[in-house]
């Protein structure tokens, strides 16, 4: 039986120097590399088991993942992880096949590592399998819980890992699944086992040994005896970007004064125009919209609203009636500037 098993190899990087007027110069220092998110699991020791006496002894990998000793590593995950609260939601890339006697094939593929609020933790991965006898079949690729584990609910089983969190739990075993009662109620579940199976109720997630075919592949990942626990799913490392809290955004600046001045004043038959100006606490330049008002007792009031740019607005006033119009200002804010109340500002008279 031929045991495949992809490794990478680490390329060699030579230095050269520069000679100038006689003086050596030194190639700049390279950066170090920046680690990425992985997942590093041996699956199981039945599934790392090689020879004649290994059930799932044909191994290969791809998509990225490579397998050291029996243990692969996917890469390159997608997700982060909450240090404050340990949820957290990690893709890695690569799959592994694993067979035996050319006769079955079982792929797990871009495995997920999931923790909810609770601490309760979840491996899935994309599922496919081929069974080659008595005809050829196959199922998948379906997305599958293949295991359960528990953490802290505060995050305080992720630990600091250089620039990554790291996270290191051995899955759930004993008592996944209640043992059954005979073999109808086996078969029913889709387990195809006998009565008082899986033995203390060792198994790995329920859907992903019913997602298998035929129902005797699935007994690779239960128990079906006391003898030994090697169809336990071995302890894993994942390791995954911290989520950062968004910045609180800033306070809006305040307007500190509005200012009305150059008044050319209107008649009843022309505009005139007045400039605005506006003051924040930061001194940056305000930019929003400013509403004008023109009132005078008696008469309709008018209201010009307009953009402020740079702090400063030449503003058109309407042609008014005759006589004295008192003038209020009202900056309107936005994001970056806080809204103002309504300010008086002045007053002109109407001559003509």
């Amino acid at each position: 039986m031929s045991i495949t098993i992809a490794r990478r190899a680490a390329a060699g990087l030579v230095s050269a120097a520069v000679v100038t007027s006689g003086l050596a110069l030194a190639a700049p220092a390279q950066a170090a590399e920046v680690a990425s998110p992985s997942l590093t699991w041996k699956i199981s020791t039945y599934a790392a088991a090689t020879g004649q006496s290994g059930q799932l002894a044909d191994h290969s990998v791809a998509g990225g993942a490579v397998e050291t000793d029996r243990t692969v590593t996917f890469p390159n995950g997608v997700g982060s992880v909450d240090p404050a609260t340990g949820i957290a939601s990690v893709t890695y890339e690569g799959s592994i096949t694993m067979g035996g006697h050319d006769q079955y094939t079982i792929t797990l593929a871009k495995p997920t590592v999931s923790v909810d609020a609770a601490g309760k933790g979840t491996i899935s991965a994309d599922v496919s399998w081929t069974l080659s006898v008595p005809s050829p079949t196959a199922g998948g690729p379906q997305r599958v819980n293949l295991t359960t584990f528990s953490t802290a609910a505060s995050g305080a089983d992720w630990t600091t890992s250089g620039n990554l969190r790291s996270l290191t739990r051995t899955p759930n075993w004993a008592g996944v699944q209640t043992p059954f009662s005979d073999t109808t109620a086996s078969d029913a579940a889709g387990y195809g086992t006998t009565a008082n199976r899986p033995t203390e109720g060792k198994s790995w997630d329920p859907a992903f040994i019913t997602f298998l075919k035929p129902a005797g592949v699935g007994a690779f990942f239960y128990q079906t005896s006391n003898s030994n626990d090697n169809k336990a799913p071995s302890p894993f490392t994942a390791t995954a970007i911290a989520k950062t809290a968004p910045k609180p955004a800033a306070a809006p600046a305040k307007i500190t004064s509005i200012k009305r001045g150059s008044t050319t004043k209107p008649t009843t038959k022309k505009t005139g125009k007045t400039t605005v100006t506006l003051t924040s606490s930061t001194g940056a330049a305000v930019t929003g919209q400013v509403k004008v008002t023109f009132k005078q007792k008696g008469h309709k009031t008018k209201v010009k609203t307009a953009y402020v740019s740079t702090g400063s607005r030449v503003v058109t006033i309407p042609k008014l009636a005759k006589g004295k119009w008192t003038v209020s200002v009202k900056y309107l804010g936005n994001a970056s500037f806080a809204r103002t109340l309504t300010l008086p500002a002045g007053t002109f008279k109407v001559t003509k």
